[in-house]
């Protein structure tokens, strides 16, 4: 029987009359009511969900869990498409236009979706009960709306294309064909739902949030574990409607879930050409904190790259990015790397006899520099669908010819019949040691130390650790528990990884002083906070270009916008941003009436809605320094702000030559760099005295342990730091390799099972 798309509307609309953006505590609570109407929904619709739809609806529910479909729809090019297929005229194409400013009047509108659901509304649909649309006809429309966008995954765009035509661009009487689809579902819809399929498409529901994990988990309690290892929604659908999956209830009772999730786990294995789920993260919000969630087990501290998450999957070779995209073709530089690292062209070395699943961390290392490059660089390696994205053919040509592609290896999620996802780090590590075989400054492992916390020295031996990689100016660490496995994620058991950087710690930022030029209303994040579409939410940090000749003689300002800024802005931020602007704004033009100029924007900025005509100062921090797509200046990473700065003069925030000398100081190694080591160490160490609790810590010396953790590191960079230290491992007594023991190697010798 046919299941109707209203039904999901149903509940969508539902979810969204809970949200209530004047009650701050409203968001806590959204959960829970999310959870009571969820499960009510299910239950009364469950009997008339096959699994044949199960892949439709939760393609609705949770649209950016399809990274395979890309429609290539921004707001404005969707607005132009809906009116050429409803064949609306100019009135109510300004109407849908109004939609980022929130409407006018008394008419306020947060997304675009409200702006159509507005529209609609105006002469609604009639549908005959015949002719209502459902899930799988939703489906079957964005499937071919997908397949016309280049950045789509090859598996959408050739499900459509299976017999080898190229797609039609027109249908049999000349209408585009993405205007004809799109025809087909708007001209069948009440202005409700046409607000939720508009959503759909632009692969947001706000204001509504579903987590993936709680509405996994409300369909099924398996769901959640099945994702973490089939990490997209048709595998992991497929394998819940398997026949040995259907045995499972879908919600057992307390006293049997455990031991039924763990008689699953060892049912569960990766499948070849899927990428598999993320695991469950922890931010390192102090030093305390992280000490006392790491208890007294053993953890490894791997150093965390500023690269992109890599997922090689070989039968014979399938790349995925962080973000789920199919990135094979667009990482074909690495292509040869994989294949010399895992000596997959000699069959009487080769290790690997039918499958293989890696992560590594796509880098790109400096020849001139003899250093792995920013992250910025990677834009100039890796193109999407064929095209560069961020940079210029020139700038690429310049880039590669002094750089390469280098992978970092750091975990071994399957292995043949030898190594599973149910094995514990520890298990994988050393199969991954194993396997790849060291190509210098090419494919290396993952640099990483570790560390026993039952041990008395375990907080200086943190301290100093965490110290060593500020100096060093890595990014930070990933903390993983030795006995951890890749499957049974869950902050209660315990099996979880934690970040360690230093901007997550109050204070411990990269912080400087932005004069704020202007502000820019509604988009996505004005709906996650609940703002009126009318207020600002997005401000635009500037740097002073001139001020030798503002101090001493007067000149008209001149500033350069360098980011913008939307995290951290507290409620009273926002309330003092709004009267400021009211006060002293002015509508954005290219020559706007102000007491200053702003140099022209770059592209990656989109206009402001109004300039200050008198400029704040803003204080921000960041997570280091990058360079923004198209630029060649250093500005700040994940800006967030710190406090707006009421009483100093924009001419007391740093100049735009100060952010470039900051940019390439935090992005350079001294030659000596022991001296900021210990700095960073007494300044981790009174952070964290001032929040610990009396907490003991045990004595007692572990056994196959190292007298002191040593860097496990095929970098130089890391070795030179040893022997700096006059660290001196032990070599003569490494245990070798059990289930459940810890492999340790030296700097000097670096491991070449």
């Amino acid at each position: 029987m046919p299941f109707l798309f209203s039904h999901v509307c149903d509940l969508l609309s539902t979810l969204e009359s809970l949200y209530n953006p004047s009650n701050p505590t409203n968001a806590n609570e959204l959960p829970f009511q999310y959870k009571i109407h969820i499960n009510s929904w299910l239950t009364y619709f469950r009997s008339d969900l096959p699994p044949e739809l199960w892949l439709p609806l939760f393609s609705l529910l949770w649209p950016e869990g399809r990274p395979d479909r890309v429609y290539g729809f921004k707001e404005d090019g969707l607005i132009t498409a809906i009116s050429a297929a409803m064949c609306f005229g100019r009135g109510r194409i300004e109407e849908l236009k109004e939609w980022r400013v929130g409407g006018r009047g008394d008419i306020r509108h947060r997304d675009l979706g409200e702006c159509v659901e507005r529209v609609f509304a105006l002469s609604e649909n009639v549908i005959l009960p015949s002719n209502a649309v459902t899930i799988t006809e939703i489906e079957e429309v964005l499937n071919e709306l997908a397949s016309h966008c280049r950045f789509s995954s090859s598996d959408i765009r050739g499900s459509e294309n299976s017999r080898g035509k190229p797609l039609l661009t027109t249908n049999k009487n000349g209408t585009p064909i993405r205007q004809f689809l799109l025809g087909r579902i708007y001209m069948r819809l009440s202005s409700r739902d046409a607000k939720w399929f508009t959503r759909i498409i632009l692969k947001s529901l706000l204001p509504v949030t579903l987590e993936p994990d709680n509405l996994f988990r409300e369909f099924h309690f398996l769901l959640p574990e099945i994702w973490r290892i089939r990490g997209q929604l048709e595998s992991a659908l497929s394998v819940l409607g398997s026949k040995t999956f259907r045995l499972f209830p879908c919600a057992p009772s307390p006293d049997d879930e455990e031991e039924l999730r763990e008689a699953a786990e060892r049912l569960l294995l990766p499948e070849m050409g899927v990428k598999v789920g993320r695991p469950v993260f922890m931010k390192a919000l102090s030093c305390e904190r992280v000490i006392r969630m790491a208890g007294r087990k053993t953890w490894a501290l791997e150093r965390k790259y500023d690269g992109d998450l890599t997922r090689d999957k070989h039968d014979w070779l399938k790349i995925y990015s962080k973000s789920g995209r199919d990135s094979t073709q667009d990482r074909i530089g690495c292509h040869e790397i994989i294949r010399k690292c895992l000596h997959l062209d000699d069959s009487t070395k080769r290790k690997i006899k039918q499958r293989c699943i890696l992560e590594a961390e796509f880098l790109v290392y400096s020849d001139t520099e003899d250093k792995i490059a920013s992250f910025h660089s990677i834009r100039n390696h890796v193109m999407r669908s064929g095209t560069y994205v961020g940079t210029s053919l020139s700038v690429v040509h310049k880039h590669q010819s002094t750089e390469h592609i280098m992978l970092k290896f750091f975990d071994c999620i399957l292995l043949d019949d030898i190594c599973t996802p149910a094995n514990t780090y520890s298990a994988r590590r050393y199969h991954l040691e194993s396997l790849i075989h060291r190509i210098e400054n090419k494919a290396e492992l993952v640099t990483r130390k570790l560390i026993d916390f039952s041990r008395p020295d375990a907080r200086d031996t943190f301290f100093e650790t965490f110290a060593e990689g500020i100096g060093l100016k890595w990014e930070g660490f990933v903390m993983k528990p030795v006995e951890g496995r890749y499957v049974g994620w869950g902050v209660g058991t315990g099996n979880y990884w934690v970040k360690l950087k230093r901007d997550y710690i109050p204070g411990f930022g990269d912080s400087a002083d932005f004069v704020v030029v202007g502000g820019r209303c509604g988009g996505k994040r004005g709906v996650e906070r609940g703002l009126n579409p009318a207020d600002a939410n997005t401000f635009y940090a500037a740097c002073l270009t001139n001020k030798q000749e503002v101090v001493t003689s007067a000149a008209k300002p001149i500033f350069k916008v360098v980011f913008t800024v939307s995290y951290n802005l507290t409620q009273a931020d926002l309330t003092f941003l709004r009267s400021h602007r009211y006060f002293h704004g002015v509508g954005y033009s290219k020559n706007p009436d102000t007491t200053y100029e702003v140099l022209p924007l770059e592209s990656h900025f989109p206009e402001p809605d109004f300039l200050f005509n008198s400029p704040l100062v803003l204080e921000c921090f960041g997570a280091g320094f990058d360079k923004a797509a198209f630029s060649d200046y250093w500005t700040l990473r994940w800006p967030r702000v710190q406090k707006i700065h009421k009483e100093r003069e924009f001419t007391e925030a740093v100049t735009f030559e100060e952010l470039q000398v900051m940019g390439e100081k935090a992005s350079t190694v001294s030659d000596d760099c022991m001296d900021e080591i210990k700095e960073w160490e007494e300044k981790l160490k009174a952070s964290a005295e001032r929040r610990r609790r009396l907490r003991p810590f045990g004595t007692e010396q572990p056994k196959g342990m190292l007298a002191k953790p040593v860097w496990e590191a095929d970098s130089q960079t890391t070795k030179k730091l040893a022997a700096v230290r006059q660290w001196t491992p032990v070599v003569d007594s490494q245990p070798s390799f059990r289930a459940s023991q810890v492999t340790t190697q030296t700097e000097s010798q670096p491991s070449q099972k």
